[in-house]
């Protein structure tokens, strides 16, 4: 259909920035992040399991002091060009910036990111029978008060504790 019968049709025409500019997907989850909200969604892949199952829906919340990071937390972040939820092995500060060396729940590293990065830290592993009314339920209640929110994403929620064990082993467990 051209834009002139889509004109009579509709009245109007889209713009082509607008198009253009519209933020789906794992960019719309990174920009939501970075503008301090909280946000469900389930990553590909078997490289959590069994803390996280393939797109096992989880919460993340934003991440912006350093302070809130620690050792074997699970973060959604960016090294190199790839995107990852795995967890935290190592952090250092270097040259004025905070670096954070991401793994796989079995110990294989993916590589160094900085903080600018590390979008998002899982504050809550849902249950796979989870449906989309009861996340608007949590994502409402988390973004209801967000500044505390964001405050208070350093307490462990219960839904990690339970994986604790699997969360700090960074080797493999092998049956003998």
């Amino acid at each position: 259909m051209t834009n002139t019968k889509r004109e009579k049709l509709i009245g109007c025409v889209p713009h082509q920035e607008d198009i253009a500019n519209k933020i789906v997907g794992r960019d719309a989850y990174i920009e939501r992040l970075k503008n301090g909200e909280t946000v469900v969604f389930g990553e590909p892949g078997n490289s959590m399991d069994p803390i996280i199952k393939h797109r096992q829906k989880c919460v993340y919340a934003p991440v912006g002091d350093p302070g809130l990071l620690e050792r074997g937390q699970v973060v959604f972040c960016k090294v190199g060009p790839f995107h990852y939820t795995h967890m935290i092995k190592q952090i250092r500060h270097e040259s004025g910036e905070w670096m954070f060396l991401i793994c796989r729940r079995d110990g294989r590293e993916n590589g160094w990111t900085p903080l600018s990065n590390v979008y998002g830290k899982v504050i809550e592993v849902l249950p796979t029978s989870v449906t989309q009314k009861q996340i608007e339920v949590i994502l409402r209640d988390y973004n209801a008060h967000l500044p505390q929110a964001v405050a208070n994403v350093s307490e462990k929620p219960a839904t990690l504790l339970k994986h604790g064990k699997a969360q700090k082993s960074m080797g493999r467990s092998r049956n003998k």
